[in-house]
């Protein structure tokens, strides 16, 4: 009776108590090397610094990244804590248990943080991709569910992951594909399609019997998620060919590449992150940000005006 009270009290009061633990295990492990973590954009590219005992820091120049994720493991729901992890490339990993510790870590944008400082790191490191409509996106893919809309795994295919069919979901919006799946772990990835190398559509005979297909977009080495699975087999066709012509049309009027412009767009989100934070304290902005700031709004309007 003793042995079964204990375990009674373990599942009811104990289990919040070891998430908690575990969660914050997790982040202890990994503190002193992402401890003064900071990232600025600059002329040549993205830097990005981290590091208590040695600092470190990696520059990535502008066209680099070719997809980024935006990762929340179990343990890290109740804290609302995130990670950022991006495939480059001038940085290869096959996989996460890949042994070269410093390569991994070259991976990882932002080691930990909330919800706003993912969509302010985005915000620098896919300045050619983000706009005003990149957070409602993110929130609603984030989700405990995404909206019914953007699910692509049928009902009659719940039997092949019972526990996070729901989650699955695709996205495509302004020419950047976003792929959600996870129950426990909650993955949502975003690729450009100007940085898609190919696509792929693959099944067996389960995944036929429910009517489904996988999906796998091609791009650099990495840990970003790129593929969906179980997806509808009509909708993964309608994808399949959907993809494939965004891909040409954006490689063929792709910019992200060149210094000059992918520069001038991170210097101007960043110019209109200072000036959030100087609102948000109360302090009076930098007159540069302002400027830069000022410029990119007359840009703006000039184009508008053509």
């Amino acid at each position: 009776a003793l042995t079964v009270n204990i375990i009674g009290a373990i599942a009811t009061i104990g289990m919040p108590l070891l998430v908690l633990i575990m969660g914050a295990f997790a982040v202890l492990v990994s503190l002193p090397g992402n401890m003064q973590y900071n990232i600025a954009g600059t002329p040549d590219g993205l830097r990005v610094g981290k590091g208590l005992l040695t600092t470190n820091s990696d520059t990535i120049a502008p066209g680099r990244i070719h997809a980024v994720e935006i990762q929340q493991p179990f343990w890290w729901r109740m804290f609302g804590w995130y990670r950022v992890r991006i495939n480059r490339a001038d940085v290869a990993i096959v996989s996460s248990d890949d042994s070269d510790s410093n390569q991994i870590s070259r991976t990882v944008l932002l080691p930990v943080g909330k919800f706003d400082d993912v969509i302010r790191v985005l915000s620098v490191a896919m300045p050619m991709q983000f706009g005003p409509h990149t957070p409602h996106l993110m929130r609603d893919l984030l989700a405990a569910k995404p909206p019914k809309q953007l699910r692509v795994t049928p009902a009659r295919a719940w039997f092949l992951a019972p526990f996070g069919w729901k989650r699955n979901a695709v996205l495509v919006d302004r020419g950047v594909v976003y792929l959600r799946r996870g129950r426990l772990e909650r993955r949502v990835s975003m690729i450009p399609a100007e940085r898609m190398q190919g696509l792929t559509i693959s099944d067996g005979p389960w995944r036929r019997l429910a009517g489904t297909a996988s999906l796998q977009i091609g791009t650099v080495l990495g840990p970003v998620l790129m593929g969906q699975r179980l997806v509808a087999r009509s909708q993964a066709l309608q994808l399949f060919e959907q993809l494939a012509q965004l891909a040409i049309q954006a490689a063929q009027v792709d910019r992200s590449h060149r210094w000059a412009e992918a520069g001038a767009r991170m210097l101007v989100q960043v110019a209109q992150l200072q000036l959030q934070d100087a609102r948000a304290a109360g302090a009076a902005p930098d007159p540069r940000a302002v400027a830069i700031a000022h410029a990119a709004d007359e840009y703006q309007r000039q184009e508008g005006q053509r």
